[in-house]
């Protein structure tokens, strides 16, 4: 796990008051804060046709310096429906103590990533940016479900040992 985060800067007054740097500059939106990456092989299948927290790969933890930040979410996970699946749909996972957990962070049917059964194995990117309603600093678990089109068959996310699974959680100033 790779983290990087911007420390706080102090800077002295003539007066030999202080300042901090961001209030005294101001950061500008659009602005990093921090940058956080997660690897894992995790892999999970299921023949459910609703996603749920139960069919999750959890990735890790962002906590906000900014109470008004977004997360933009990135990464890459390969994915998998076989032909009684017809498909595999993939959203995010998200949980934080004063936000509802969600198993389908976008709200879309058909979550981020869609894949159909011609493809044994396909690895997708995918990116999501998180405007965080809740306005907190309240530390933010991140993570991938997936589900089935149909419960005949099943969709799987993460090719366990064959292939690692990425998700890189930035925190962006609003």
């Amino acid at each position: 796990m790779a983290n990087l985060k911007l420390n706080s800067v102090t800077l002295a007054t003539e007066s030999g008051g202080t300042v901090s740097l961001d209030s005294a500059i101001g950061m500008p939106a659009g602005h990093i804060i921090q940058t956080i990456m997660y690897t894992n092989d995790t892999q999970v299948s299921t023949p459910d046709t609703t996603f749920s927290t139960s069919n999750k790969i959890s990735f890790g933890v962002i906590t906000p310096l900014f109470a008004t930040s977004d997360i933009l979410i990135s990464g890459h996970i390969a994915t998998s429906a076989n032909a009684n699946a017809a498909y595999a749909f993939v959203d995010i996972y998200k949980n934080a103590s004063d936000f509802t957990e969600t198993a389908n962070l976008t709200g879309w049917t058909t979550g981020l990533i869609q894949m159909n059964d011609a493809c044994i194995w396909a690895t997708s990117g995918y990116y999501w940016l998180d405007t965080c309603s809740e306005n907190s600093t309240s530390a933010k678990t991140y993570g991938l479900t997936i589900r089935a089109n149909s419960s005949a068959g099943s969709a799987t996310i993460g090719w366990g040992g064959n292939g690692g699974n990425v998700m890189i959680l930035q925190e962006i100033k609003r």
